[in-house]
């Protein structure tokens, strides 16, 4: 399954549903070029993730940080972790991702399993990611097991569930005696750094669709412009005007599928300050206009 565009709410929280109540794992193939806007918008979720580079090479971003991986190469990325993915070296960059909610691994809520394990490991905020890359046997192993985990997964056979289950679980015991038990002596708070960042972020999605300037937004993270940006940058996000356009961007694709308002009102909706400016930025970042995207998308979804 491929996502064009990840859908998330004022907190960045994806809304997406992975899996099933009964059954809460997913397995997705995210071929970048095939997103909309290019690239894995930014969001956190309750799931932890493993990311495997199938093509190409992928950026991830999680918390302040970025890491390069290449075809053959993977990432696990803890609970609630802002993320995000971008290619580097070609267009058709591709990597297959598995979110798993932290109650798959539990047996069931107050267990000796959830207690003991499951939540000190995601509640670690010195371990936001673990990084596979094949270099250490521990690494080979792991990386070998989300192989046949996505090969389960995917085939689906009579008896899956317990199989995929089963393979779950040998990949957290690896992770949790390899990382949680050796960092009790680096436990660290969540940084206001990555506070402050969410609610620059939360403050944007609620008012996207009024005018924001650059130092609206400095103001309400009372920090000035400059550091505004830094922030940003050292997040490796696009600048705070650039990830609002891109924002904007979104909601605009969302009313283009979902309503038949016109160009000049959906650009109003979205915050933009003219129709031609709307225009321009949507045909720079999407590669049509928006009137060529709702025609493209009306025959897909029509025929």
């Amino acid at each position: 399954m491929q996502i064009s565009v990840i859908p998330i709410d004022s907190n960045n929280h994806e809304l997406s549903s992975h899996g099933t109540y009964d059954f809460p794992i997913a397995i997705y193939n995210d071929q970048l070029d095939k997103n909309l806007i290019g690239f894995v918008n930014l969001h956190w979720h309750e799931e932890i993730q493993f990311s495997y580079v199938t093509k190409g090479s992928v950026e991830f971003i999680v918390n302040q940080k970025s890491y390069h991986l290449n075809e053959g190469q993977g990432i696990f990325i803890n609970s609630e972790c802002l993320h995000m993915a971008k290619p580097i070296s070609r267009p058709d960059s591709t990597f297959i991702c598995i979110n798993i909610h932290p109650r798959f691994l539990s047996s069931h809520a107050g267990s000796i399993i959830e207690n003991k394990y499951t939540k000190p490991l995601i509640s670690e905020n010195s371990l936001p990611v673990i990084l596979l890359l094949g270099n250490t046997e521990y690494e080979k192993d792991v990386l070998n097991k989300l192989l046949f985990l996505i090969n389960i997964f995917n085939k689906k056979e009579e008896n899956y569930e317990l199989e995929v289950l089963i393979v779950t679980l040998q990949i957290f015991n690896i992770l949790y005696s390899k990382f949680y038990v050796t960092s009790q002596n680096n436990i660290k708070d969540k940084t206001v750094t990555q506070e402050r960042l969410k609610n620059i972020l939360s403050y944007i999605h609620l008012n996207y669709n009024k005018k924001i300037r650059l130092s609206d937004i400095s103001n309400f993270a009372n920090i000035s412009a400059g550091e505004c940006c830094r922030l940003f940058r050292n997040n490796k996000l696009q600048s705070p005007i650039e990830y609002l356009i891109t924002f904007r961007l979104n909601k605009s694709i969302e009313l283009l599928e979902s309503t038949t308002l016109s160009i000049s009102d959906i650009s109003e909706k979205v915050g933009f300050g003219s129709v031609s400016y709307f225009i321009e930025k949507f045909r720079k970042q999407i590669g049509c206009t928006p009137l060529e995207y709702r025609k493209v998308y009306l025959h897909k979804h029509n025929n």
